[in-house]
């Protein structure tokens, strides 16, 4: 039997460092923290989303099963990490920060996209993020 369990982050961070090759949560993730992907492994998000917080992927990859696992925050990627964007169409983002520098008004995606900036060190699958207004 499986149980099911509301994720709540509030107020903090969730912090991820995994050791397993991959780390799934198809659970909802609710609340004003937002979460930091570190660790050279997989994290897959495929639960739906409210996190207002950023998403931040400082290491190995953070793959998005659907554009509901977003939330409404930023996301973050540093250098070395990657975005999976494990689905069809666009997904519209705050704000979009890689290598620490902010990116402008724009679609980005990886090589298997059809994104305007094509951005395969950092992104990969084909799906897209937009910055700018719905």
């Amino acid at each position: 039997m499986k149980t099911k369990r509301k994720n709540l982050i509030s107020q903090a961070a969730m912090t991820e460092s995994q050791v397993a090759p991959t780390l799934e949560i198809a659970g909802p993730l609710a609340g004003t923290g937002g979460l930091l992907k570190t660790g050279i492994g997989r994290m897959v998000l495929s639960g739906v989303s409210s996190l207002t917080g950023p998403i931040m992927v400082q290491t190995g990859t953070l793959a998005i099963a659907r554009t509901a696992a977003f939330g409404r925050g930023s996301v973050e990627i540093a250098e070395g990490a990657k975005l999976q964007l494990d689905y069809a169409g666009s997904h519209c983002l705050p704000s979009l920060r890689i290598a620490g520098k902010d990116l402008p008004v724009g679609t980005y995606g990886g090589r298997d996209s059809i994104a305007t900036s094509k951005m395969p060190a950092y992104f990969t699958g084909p799906g897209m993020v937009t910055i700018g207004p719905k």
